[in-house]
């Protein structure tokens, strides 16, 4: 396992140090490297690497395959789909996702649909919320940004986050509207109910950012000022929700469990301990992870304590290595991102 695994992370290493993506031909050997890592004993290790290069070649094709095409970029469209994500609000605009349903040119003909996109809508903006429907009249770019050396590479983090293309809502009251009983449940919507909530409790006030920054993962409300103090003092990445936040919230959830299961009762003859313990931590953090939107961070960190978790849950005696490995194996399968080399990808 171990070993597998490393292969696997080398072979997806070697892609991203291409200057550009390799034919897609290459991806009809990609089903025989599960017959060569089960058949072949000689062949196994070769097959994992190549396997972590050729699953790294078919998740960045398919993500780039789904970007806006070249010649509708810069030009007007219509757009009918959800909001996704919490909508960011500024002095000049509001700023949201948008997942992409259906797309039409002017002239009405139908389009294939980028998927999700991000918008600003400047001006006087009317309300948004998570899973409300809209049809929407935008301009739309190809994901780009400035490459300067040690700035932040903002081409990359689009494309980390699955967003396919950016752009802004164009003033027009007859198409820019609302779409009644089409609204679909999503976990933004709770985490927008719950923002509102705590703004009309809180205020504006800097003690309240910082309470919807760790409780929901919104970090919209921050100050310049505060974000000034939490760079100087290095004390700026315990805003950003990840593995000691969901690891605290599953820890206590676990500990808590330990301590009361045994006074249960008839449930303790039927449910150890132990697995009741992980499931309730396992649902902590979950729970938790969901309120920060479930962000890249905390999908890795509970892929991490699933695989520990399963394995306590088990009464399984396994080394800290095979627990890390496996969970390395699991995130890189689940949801490759690709850092390093994306931008000449993109």
């Amino acid at each position: 396992m171990r070993t597998g695994s490393l292969l696997f992370l080398a072979g997806i290493l070697t892609l991203v140090q291409f200057r550009d993506l390799p034919s897609p031909l290459l991806l009809v050997l990609l089903p025989i490297c599960p017959i060569l890592i089960w058949k072949s004993r000689l062949l196994r290790l070769p097959a994992l690497y190549l396997a972590g290069f050729l699953w790294a070649l078919l998740r960045a094709d398919v993500i780039l395959s789904g970007r806006l095409k070249s010649e509708l970029e810069g030009r007007t469209v219509i757009i009918e789909g959800n909001i996704s994500g919490l909508p960011v609000y500024r002095e000049s605009g509001a700023r949201f996702d948008f997942t992409i349903i259906d797309l039409t040119d002017v002239r009405g003909h139908h389009r294939q649909a980028p998927g999700r996109t991000r918008l600003s809508w400047y001006g006087r903006y009317p309300a948004l919320e998570p899973g409300a429907r809209w049809r929407l009249k935008v301009r739309l770019k190809r994901p780009h940004g400035f490459i300067n050396p040690g700035g932040f590479d903002y081409e990359g983090w689009l494309f980390q986050q699955r967003i396919a293309a950016t752009g802004y809502v164009l003033p027009d009251r007859r198409v820019n509207r609302r779409l009644r009983g089409k609204e679909r449940f999503s976990v933004h919507r709770l985490r927008f109910k719950l923002r509102r909530r705590l703004r009309e409790y809180l205020g504006a006030s800097p003690a309240g950012a910082l309470v919807m920054a760790l409780a929901i993962g919104d970090r919209s409300g921050l100050s310049n000022r505060q974000w000034r103090v939490l760079i100087r003092t290095g004390t700026s990445h315990l805003l950003a929700i990840s593995g000691l936040h969901i690891g605290i919230v599953a820890g206590l959830g676990y500990m808590a469990t330990r301590c009361l299961w045994p006074f249960t009762g008839l449930l303790l003859l039927g449910i150890a301990t132990p697995r009741a313990a992980a499931f309730v931590s396992m649902t902590a953090a979950a729970g938790y992870a969901g309120l920060a939107g479930f962000a890249i961070p905390t999908q890795r960190a509970l892929i991490m304590l699933g695989v520990y978790l399963t394995l306590v849950s088990q009464s399984r005696r396994t080394s800290m290595s095979h627990v890390i490995t496996l969970a390395l194996l699991l995130m890189l399968c689940l949801d490759l991102e690709l850092r390093r080399g994306k931008r000449a990808m993109l």
